[in-house]
């Protein structure tokens, strides 16, 4: 409960600010002041609460709407922020005010709607075919899939696709890196059935994001072996000629689910074989490629989904998308196959992977 009411109080106080800074700019551009930004900025950030709310109501009834409401507000606010911050920097520069405000307008806008655009197409598909491996070719196709956030907001037509395209690549191995769920299963059992349907020939692995911790980690497990996924947290498995070594994420810590020393979890490691490490995060890396893995999958940055996330990741996380190397370890950190919250996104969109090694 304390856990849920810092969260509730640092998020409300940076909606709060978020509020004020998008209501300094558009007064200042309009009139040449800052009167009444303390009217307007509460104006603001009294409807941004919404997404609150609804998340609230969605995990007491069905009731998905203003969940729904509050999560394209809240991605309009952050949308904002960024067009806010261009539009100090244009009255700075001398460009006129209200010239500065209706683009502003327009932009966020603009923003809006492609960012709703692009979030509900199909992922891309994103192969990677330079993957050095540590034996012979073996001819595994491997399908990675990160970040679903199923929240009752993403339709099960979505759902249906992305199964349709997953099978339609004939995996033999499909993974999944974490947080699958931002509302309880029972709010949508038809995205768990057609879940189901997700087939590959020898194996279908998942580990654990901090989602899946804050929607309780049993339920997870429930969750995943309904669908047929076998969770490796914490092990060590054996699969078509590939060690696959399962990362689960740490904050399970905050919630009483401790982890082994890296090196313990390294204990059976084979470093003259192909070795895949799935971790939801891309940020211990350079531990695993001490190590001399042969490739690690995470997700977890969404390399940002609207700004001005996007420029937060790029200066958090030294591989906040995409391929990376360190010595010969490899990474691929995946945009996210869904997204979470705002149903948005911009400069990228959702991919599902496939390794072929």
């Amino acid at each position: 409960m304390i856990q849920i009411l810092i969260f509730l109080s640092v998020f409300s106080a940076v909606l709060l600010g978020s509020s004020f800074f998008i209501a300094g700019f558009f007064l200042h551009a309009i009139t040449g002041t800052f009167q009444g930004v303390w009217t307007s900025g509460l104006l603001l950030w009294v409807p941004s609460l919404t997404f609150l709310i609804g998340e609230w109501r969605s995990r007491v009834s069905q009731v998905i709407w203003i969940k729904h409401l509050g999560a394209i507000l809240l991605g309009g606010m952050s949308v904002s922020v960024a067009v806010a911050t261009a539009g100090y920097v244009a009255l700075i520069i001398g460009v006129p005010g209200p010239i500065s405000a209706i683009i502003g307008v327009i932009l966020i806008g603009t923003f809006v709607g492609l960012g709703m655009i692009n979030a509900r197409r199909t992922p891309k598909i994103t192969s990677l075919d330079s993957i050095v491996v540590r034996n012979n070719d073996l001819g595994v196709k491997i399908v990675h899939l990160t970040d679903l956030h199923l929240d009752g907001i993403t339709s099960t037509k979505w759902v249906q696709k992305l199964v349709d395209t997953v099978n339609s690549l004939n995996p033999d191995i499909v993974v999944f890196t974490g947080d699958l769920l931002d509302i309880s299963p029972d709010r949508i059992p038809e995205q768990i059935e057609i879940l189901k349907q997700i087939t590959a020939s020898t194996a279908k692995l998942a580990v654990s994001g901090n989602h899946d911790f804050y929607m309780e980690y049993p339920t997870y497990q429930s969750v995943l072996e309904t669908i047929g996924f076998t969770l490796i947290d914490n092990q060590h498995i054996h699969v078509s000629g590939i060690d696959f070594i399962g990362i689960s994420d740490r904050d399970g810590r905050r919630f009483g689910h401790s982890r082994p020393e890296i090196s313990e979890l390294f204990s059976e490691y084979r470093p003259d074989q192909t070795v895949i490490v799935l971790s939801h995060r891309p940020d211990e890396f350079h531990h695993f490629a001490n190590l001399g893995v042969t490739l690690q999958l995470s997700g977890h940055t969404h390399w940002g989904q609207l700004p001005p996330f996007d420029l937060i990741i790029r200066l958090w996380y030294t591989h906040g998308r995409g391929l990376g190397k360190i010595e010969n370890s490899q990474i691929y950190v995946s945009k996210g196959t869904g997204v979470w919250g705002p149903p948005m996104r911009l400069f990228g969109r959702s991919e599902i992977v496939v390794v072929t090694i």
